[in-house]
């Protein structure tokens, strides 16, 4: 098996769905096309000291 960090992210995502599922939540399936992305909402601009904080 490999130990890719793509692998391993991959790894970890299973193991919190997993969970997720097994304290009752629940996915909902969206349909193709459709996206959270919200063209009106204001952009916002990160500098590297307010990442750094944010992190």
């Amino acid at each position: 098996m490999s130990h890719s960090p793509a692998n391993q992210a991959q790894q970890r995502l299973n193991e919190q769905v997993e969970q997720f599922l097994n304290k009752g939540g629940t996915i909902k399936e969206v349909p193709r096309g459709v996206s959270g992305f919200n063209p009106a909402a204001p952009k916002v601009h990160w500098t590297k000291a307010q990442a750094a904080t944010k992190a």
